[in-house]
């Protein structure tokens, strides 16, 4: 008898299953909404316990045309028991006449550190609350508009918005020089524009495809802190599916950030974070200049019929800061592994381990590094 029960139980719980992924998967034909939601519970040394939400919003801005990609909205917050929270939204919008609307924000109150410039700062100084660590207020805000110019060309106008304060600084923090020089309060504010060739089958998790983007900000010195600068950005990414089936993709990604003039501190170029090296402490490595090269393999797990929600990556990566020349000595390597989760199709709840030089990470995101 008991045996007879849990193969009922069992045969229940997935047609249940069954029943919610076809109502889910005819309201993505229909282009309907679809939210998707996990709380997670976490702790670091700097925050304490703290409560993780990560949110998923998609739709379609054009339901009649079964061309266009669903947009997405991913959503994370948080807020811990010693007071830091914050908020991140990377939005993709995508509307009828090969619209593109990419809307970054961001906002964080947290226990931070600072190694200072270059890369002798980040690999010989001590983090400790005497050394590196301080109390940061930012906000962010790069929207970026762009229409289709020519077969799988993107074009538009970009703006960025930033603000960086800085409350109770080290010691160390208090002497370095970039700091002297730029103060407590940076803000920064540029225009430009960014070019795209974007072949991808989807924006936020392609199976196939390539992007080729260039990207160039300029800070003026009326609208920024110090006398001004600007930042020019080359991003490849290339998706290859391996084998006849869906569930294999190789991932290969090159990106470097270049910029010119009297560049503030907060907005040098870094190496680390949870979008690029994953293993190294977000701003640990930063400089007037950085590149990467990352290559990650994903795998999503089958089941009897088509793919199940779970799978894993794993990667390798080498990355170097630098100012007038590269030093082939100073690259940052990095090997990582992950897991993925699908809170709705190919829009994944990823957590990663990445283990860097004298360096690790931990992070939990939404949907893929790049």
């Amino acid at each position: 008898m008991a045996l007879i029960f849990a193969l009922s139980s069992s045969t229940y719980a997935q047609k249940k299953i069954s029943r919610k992924d076809s109502i889910r998967n005819e309201k993505i034909r229909q282009g309907k909404l679809i939210f998707s939601q996990v709380v997670i519970p976490a702790s670091a040394p700097e925050t304490g316990f703290l409560l993780g939400s990560v949110s998923a919003f998609t739709f379609s801005l054009n339901p009649a045309d079964t061309t266009l990609q669903r947009s997405s909205l991913p959503l994370i917050a948080y807020a811990s028991i010693r007071g830091a929270f914050g908020l991140q939204c990377d939005a993709v919008l995508l509307f009828k006449k090969k619209i593109r609307w990419l809307n970054f924000i961001e906002f964080n109150h947290i226990v931070d550190n600072y190694w200072g410039v270059g890369y002798q700062a980040g690999s010989t100084i001590e983090q400790g609350e005497s050394t590196t660590q301080y109390t940061k207020n930012n906000f962010r805000w790069n929207p970026k508009v762009l229409k289709e110019g020519g077969p799988k060309i993107f074009l538009g106008p970009q703006t960025d918005y930033g603000v960086t304060i800085v409350k109770e600084p080290n010691p160390l923090m208090q002497q370095e020089e970039a700091y002297v020089k730029y103060g407590d309060r940076v803000n920064v504010f540029g225009v430009g524009a960014l070019v795209q060739y974007d072949s991808r089958d989807m924006i936020v998790n392609a199976w196939s495809g390539t992007l080729i983007e260039l990207s160039w900000l300029s800070y003026p010195a009326s609208w920024t802190t110090g006398d001004g600068y600007s930042v020019l950005s080359v991003d490849y990414r290339k998706f290859v599916g391996l084998g006849a089936k869906p569930g294999k993709v190789l991932a290969l990604n090159f990106r470097t950030r270049l910029s010119f003039g009297d560049t503030p501190y907060p907005e040098l170029s870094t190496i680390g974070s949870d979008n690029n090296l994953r293993g190294y402490y977000g701003g640990r490595y930063r400089d007037q200049h950085s590149a990467y090269a990352m290559v990650e393999y994903r795998h999503t797990f089958k089941k009897k019929e088509g793919l199940s929600k779970h799978g894993v990556v794993v990667w390798t990566a080498a990355g170097e800061i630098w100012n007038n020349k590269i030093e082939l000595e100073n690259t940052l390597p990095v090997i990582g592994l992950g897991y993925r989760f699908a809170l709705q199709p190919r829009i994944n709840l990823r957590v990663d381990a990445g283990v860097g030089r004298n360096s690790h990470g931990f992070y939990i995101n939404i949907t893929e590094a790049f």
